[in-house]
C-alpha cells in the first residue's frame, strides 16, 4: 500500500494521483465501489488519510483534498455501500477532523475540514451521531472567545455544520431543550456582532424543519432577527456569497410550512415588507 511508504515523495506522488483521478474522473470511483469494499475495509483508507494529516504541509494538504475528494463523491449518492462502511467509525474521524479544524489558522484549510464533517454527516445520515455532534458543537461554540477573521470564520462554519445536523434529524423526535439551547445561541451570537449573518439564519430555519409546529412558541423571538436579515436588500446581488436577504427568505419559507396556520399574525406583516 502506498500510504504506508514512508518516503515523502512517494507518499506525495500517491496523494497526488489520488487527487487528479477525483477532480477528472470522480464517476470511476462511483461505479467501483463494490470492489474497493471487497478488496479492503474502505474505513482503514480514511483512517490512513487522516493520520497523513499530522504528515508535513504538504502531504497534509493533499491528504485533505483526497479525504473531501472522497467525502464529496459519497454525499452525492445515498446508497453507496461506502456509505455504510464508513458510518461504522464516523464518529470517532468526526472527533479526529474537528481537532484538525479548530487547530487550524489557516481559513482556507478550515473551511475544508468543515466541508468534509458536513459530508460525512450527510453521507452517513445517522441521527444518533448528529445528535452528539451538535450537542460537541454547542460548547465548542461557546467556548471560542476570539473576535478575528480565523474565529469569525470558525464560527460560520459551526454554525453550518449545526444545520447540516439539523437536517440529519429532520425526522426525529427531539427535546425542546435542543431547540432552547441552540436559539439562545444564535440569538446571543447576532446580539454580540450586532448583526445577522445567513449561517445563524440556516440554524433557525433548520430548527423550524426538525421542530416545526413547536417552533410557533419561539417564533416571536426569531423574527426581529429574520426582518433585520430582510432589510439587508442591498446584498440581494453580492456574488459568491450567500446574501442575508435570500437566506431569510428560505427561513420564512420553512417556517410557514412549519407551523403552518400558527403563521398567519406574520403573513401581513411579511407580505409588507417584501413589496416595499
Amino acid at each position: 500500500n502506498l500510504l504506508d511508504d514512508q518516503n515523502k515523495f512517494v507518499l506525495e506522488s500517491t496523494l497526488t494521483g489520488f487527487c487528479r483521478i477525483f477532480e477528472f474522473h470522480a464517476n470511476v470511483f462511483l461505479q467501483s465501489v463494490m470492489e474497493i469494499v471487497i478488496i479492503a475495509p474502505y474505513d482503514m483508507y480514511m483512517t490512513k488519510l487522516t493520520a497523513l494529516l499530522q504528515q508535513n504541509s504538504h502531504i497534509a494538504e493533499l491528504s485533505l483534498q483526497v479525504i473531501r475528494s472522497i467525502t464529496d463523491c459519497l454525499s452525492s449518492t445515498s446508497t453507496s455501500p461506502e456509505s455504510c462502511a464508513l458510518s461504522r467509525n464516523v464518529y470517532p474521524l468526526l472527533n479526529t477532523i474537528t481537532g484538525f479544524a479548530f487547530n487550524s489558522q489557516k481559513i482556507d484549510d478550515t473551511n475544508n475540514y468543515f466541508k468534509v464533517i458536513m459530508n460525512l454527516l450527510t453521507c452517513c445520515k445517522m441521527p444518533d451521531v448528529a445528535c452528539r455532534y451538535i450537542e460537541f458543537l454547542i460548547g465548542k461554540f461557546q467556548a471560542i472567545t476570539l473576535r478575528n477573521e480565523v474565529s469569525t470564520n470558525l464560527r460560520s462554519n459551526i454554525l453550518s455544520s449545526m444545520f447540516t445536523c439539523l437536517l440529519v434529524l429532520q425526522h426525529c423526535v427531539l427535546n425542546e431543550q435542543l431547540l432552547n439551547s441552540l436559539l439562545a445561541l444564535v440569538i446571543g451570537y447576532f446580539q454580540s456582532m450586532k448583526e445577522v449573518n445567513p449561517e445563524g439564519l440556516y440554524v433557525m430555519s433548520g430548527l423550524s424543519i426538525v421542530f416545526k409546529r413547536a417552533f410557533s412558541k419561539v417564533v416571536d423571538q426569531v423574527w426581529p432577527y429574520i426582518v433585520h436579515g430582510l432589510s439587508k436588500v442591498q446584498q440581494f446581488n453580492v456574488e459568491d456569497e450567500p446574501a442575508v436577504v435570500k437566506v431569510a427568505l428560505n427561513c420564512i419559507s420553512d417556517i410557514s410550512r412549519s407551523i403552518t396556520v400558527d403563521f398567519q399574525p406574520k403573513f401581513e406583516e411579511t407580505m409588507n415588507i417584501l413589496v416595499k
